[in-house]
């Protein structure tokens, strides 16, 4: 796994986490970095001196994400279980089951819950402290729709999710309604991002393509070609100036992909 400096253009630290890795995620602070692996573990590394503070054993990790204070982490894995683990003493605090693999989690904004996408097209929501579950997502049906990609708007009110049938599907959380359904990359959509001040919603897919829109209406307000490979993942950074893009593909070792950073343009 490669850390990048964006200013320098070159790679800053290169860090050893055996098997595939599914899944990355940085701290709310940018102090820590989690890796979860196909191997069966989870991994935190401190980023000021890139060395491994934690390792977690896990089972099949395909997803992670953070709390909003830092303090813990939540890894969904192949079984279906969701488990939050304690960051500083590296212990698991609770475990929650689910229906079917785990492929995408999104932490809310509150802290309070967790939404969790399946493999069989399921989202669930999970309370955070009880391990409750408080509701579900539904509305819609397709021969095969796997969630690949859940992001909460930054103000937690709508949570945003990726689908294997090429649509990006927004919900309101209180009603748990469908709010807008959109028809985004022909073949699967990968990632979804929110942009910091949720005014933009970016998503990656298949096509090869990544593309902005406007949540409120479903508009596309641009779009940029990758490369030769479809798009994986999709993040923002914090100042809402840049996206950056991550393509690869199953069974290609010898072409590991690329990122982009893009530009974007001033409002």
């Amino acid at each position: 796994m490669s850390v990048w400096d964006f200013v320098a253009h070159n790679r800053a630290a290169e860090l050893s986490h055996p098997g595939y890795l599914w899944g990355v995620a940085w701290s709310p602070d940018g102090a820590r970095l989690a890796s979860a692996s196909q191997n069966g573990t989870v991994k935190v590394w401190d980023t000021n001196t890139y060395t491994e503070s934690a390792s977690f054993i896990t089972g099949w990790a395909f997803c992670v994400t953070w709390a909003p204070d830092g303090q813990q982490l939540a890894v969904g894995t192949y079984e279906g279980t969701i488990q939050i683990w304690d960051i500083e003493t590296s212990e698991q605090i609770r475990e929650i089951n689910g229906v079917s693999p785990l492929v995408s989690l999104a932490w809310s904004p509150d802290g309070n819950l967790i939404a969790a996408g399946h493999l069989d097209s399921a989202i669930i929501l999970w309370d955070v402290e009880s391990g409750a579950q408080i509701g579900s997502l539904t509305g819609y049906t397709t021969v095969r729709s796997d969630v690949n990609g859940l992001a909460w708007s930054p103000d937690g009110q709508i949570l945003a999710s990726a689908h294997q049938d090429g649509r990006v599907r927004l919900w309101d959380i209180q009603s748990r309604q469908l709010l807008l359904t959109i028809s985004a990359h022909e073949g699967w959509v990968r990632g979804i991002a929110w942009s910091p001040d949720g005014r933009w919603l970016a998503s990656t897919g298949e096509d090869r393509r990544a593309r902005i829109w406007d949540p409120a209406t479903g508009q596309q307000l641009g779009q940029v070609v990758h490369n030769r490979l479809p798009v994986w993942s999709v993040a923002w950074s914090p100042d809402g100036q840049y996206i950056s893009t991550g393509s690869g593909a199953y069974n290609r070792s010898s072409d590991p992909g690329t990122v982009i950073v893009w530009a974007l343009p001033s409002p």
